[in-house]
């Protein structure tokens, strides 16, 4: 499924060790690089199972092997639909003190694609009981990979899948793990705006981020902040 019409930027949260450590890049054609993380690594620790236990009926012995080949090799990035969300900030967002990018939707929607949730797979699977047969088994391999808890669905989460023949493969240290991802890159032109999380000094943040943007060539992207009342540690 694709976002709605009516959604022209998508967001990805992060932080600011992140932003200047990477995200951004001088080398023209791939000025943004972003991280795509191997599917099984993932924040939710019922991601895939959950899919697979509620399409089991759809899988044959044939299908299992041919998912789990696609498991193996497949990396994710994740973005939102949600503009403005305490909860992801305090996720993703290295608790408010963090940011938050925004990328034009139409540059991406080719290749992005909306999660379903528990509660939307009664839809789901009318959409893959009435898919022509020539498209069908591709739908089936990769639902899993598309369903979240319902208790993730405050993220309304977009995702882009890469497969690992196409990159290299790297490797970080996340929460104790030694996780794996890729790196995806982006022309410059789809970023749009950058938000200062809640839980910044947002003058002094302003300065430097606008200074930082300046400097790699990214005059255009318009700096906005937070609205969210917060206050951590």
């Amino acid at each position: 499924m694709k976002p709605e019409e009516n959604v022209k930027v998508i967001y990805h949260y992060t932080n600011l060790d992140a932003l200047i450590g990477g995200i951004l890049n001088k080398e023209k054609g791939k000025e943004v690089c972003l991280r795509a993380t191997h599917c099984q690594y993932l924040n939710d620790p019922s991601e895939i199972t959950s899919g697979l236990n509620a399409f089991e009926d759809y899988f044959t012995a044939v299908n299992r092997l041919d998912f789990d080949r696609i498991m193996k090799s497949s990396f994710i990035l994740s973005f939102s639909e949600s503009v403005d969300s305490l909860p992801m900030w305090s996720m993703y967002g290295k608790n408010g003190k963090g940011l938050k990018l925004g990328f034009d939707v139409n540059s991406l929607k080719e290749k992005i694609w909306k999660c379903f949730y528990e509660k939307d797979l009664k839809s789901l699977r009318e959409v893959l009981d009435k898919s022509n047969s020539k498209y069908k088994i591709p739908m089936i391999l990769q639902t899993p990979l598309m369903i979240k808890n319902d208790a993730y669905s405050y993220e309304k989460e977009l995702r882009m899948y890469f497969l690992l023949s196409l990159h290299d493969k790297k490797y970080k240290i996340s929460n104790g793990l030694i996780v794996p991802y890729i790196e995806e890159f982006f022309s410059k032109e789809i970023l749009k705006e950058i938000w200062i999380g809640p839980n910044q000094d947002i003058e002094l943040s302003k300065k430097s981020l606008k200074m930082l943007l300046d400097e790699f060539g990214f005059e255009h992207v318009e700096i906005k902040e937070s609205k969210v009342p917060y206050r951590a540690d």
